[in-house]
């Protein structure tokens, strides 16, 4: 049986979609046809939907238009109903088809999210602070905020390595034109100077012959170091990050977990609960870390005690935590530690970017100066020689 996502048209002309598992196609047009639907378009599933990754940027779209439908009066089914009809991720369809039955069924939209893995645990224990408190607009309010958040640091982490990285690209394609087009133009030129070659040259003349002589090996090289990086970026882009010195690294975590800490403490969650949904929002080499202070809070130490333990928080961090839970204004204190920490990374990503900027194009000119050298450097010689 293999899943899919359907949309068609009921008896009275009205569109409808919805989820379906058949063997064939023909097998689940003929059940719809049974239940009056027609003119059924099917879009495959794939049978792993429960482990598709949902980006910021997906989370963000569903809960800004979740928030706007629900702030301008309609129910919550029919919102879902809405978004179903109208987004473009058939996987992320399915998924929310499948939680539209649950709530059809009698459950609410937290209860139905936790029974997929692609939503966050921060998202969907928020969700159902808001269902049970009433305040299910204020939290999905909260929860664009947060997200908004996420999705702007991502896109100054992403402009910060993509500048080098298109340099280099640039280069790359510079430095293959030379090798491609003028080496071999001036190899007879080098060969008359034989074992007297400059060392660079002689480098320069293997790399275009290899080049030249096994051009389908080298795109396919080529293609292959292309899409090994695209992918490294899209799924360790964030660990990337940590190549650069650690405070920056540092002060980038600690903003995420003061200002998902802050919502969280706002929304009503329970302290020791707050800490443990805050693990999923970390790389992994950091996710143990976070799991220690969890078990030590649990366990009645303080607060301030639990992350003085911990070498990933500063002596600013666990001092402005202190005063916050000495004066009972927790989530009040993590907020202004987020704030703290928001203008502290902004100002390092702008002196990162001022400083990457001349060193690559420092690099790129020294690469470019090399290969020059490397071919009029045995010319201007043979020209000494001669004269």
């Amino acid at each position: 049986m293999r899943p899919y996502f359907w949309t068609g048209k009921n008896t009275h002309g009205h569109s409808v979609e919805g989820t379906l598992e058949c063997k064939t196609l023909q097998e689940g047009r003929l059940q719809l046809n049974q239940k009056d639907i027609f003119d059924v378009q099917f879009f495959s599933v794939s049978p792993h939907y429960q482990d598709i990754l949902l980006t910021d940027e997906h989370l963000l779209d569903f809960l800004e238009t979740l928030s706007g439908l629900l702030a301008s009066g309609m129910d919550l089914l029919n919102a879902l109903e809405f978004i179903i009809r109208y987004h473009k991720h058939t996987q992320f369809r399915f998924i929310l088809s499948l939680v539209s039955d649950q709530l059809r069924s009698g459950k609410s939209m937290g209860e139905a999210f936790q029974t997929f893995a692609c939503f966050p645990p921060m998202l969907t224990y928020l969700i159902q602070v808001g269902e049970v408190s009433g305040h299910l607009p204020d939290v999905l309010r909260t929860l664009v905020e947060f997200y908004t958040f996420r999705r702007n640091t991502a896109r100054e982490r992403s402009r910060l390595l993509r500048y080098p990285l298109m340099v280099l690209g640039v280069g790359t394609i510079l430095v293959l034109g030379i090798l491609i087009y003028i080496i071999p133009r001036f190899k007879r030129v080098f060969s008359i100077m034989g074992d007297d070659l400059f060392w660079l040259t002689q480098i320069m003349v293997s790399a275009s012959n290899t080049i030249l002589n096994h051009p389908l090996a080298v795109i396919c090289g080529s293609l292959s170091l292309l899409m090994t990086t695209k992918y490294l970026l899209k799924w360790f882009g964030p660990q990337a990050m940590s190549l650069l010195p650690s405070g920056y690294w540092k002060n980038f975590l600690l903003l995420t977990y003061s200002r998902s800490m802050s919502i969280m403490l706002h929304s009503g969650v329970p302290l020791t609960e707050a800490i443990r949904l805050t693990e999923s929002l970390f790389p992994e080499t950091k996710q143990h870390q976070i799991h220690q202070i969890h078990r030590k809070v649990f366990e009645g130490e303080t607060l301030e005690s639990a992350y003085r333990s911990s070498s990933m928080f500063t002596q600013e961090f666990v001092h402005l935590v202190a005063l916050g839970e000495s004066s009972g204004y927790l989530a009040s204190s993590f907020e202004r530690i987020a704030a703290f920490y928001q203008n502290h990374w902004e100002k390092q990503t702008q002196r990162w970017t001022l400083l990457l900027e001349p060193l690559v194009m420092t690099l790129l000119s020294t690469v470019i100066f090399m290969v020059l050298l490397s071919i009029y450097l045995p010319v201007f010689k043979m020209a000494e020689y001669y004269h």
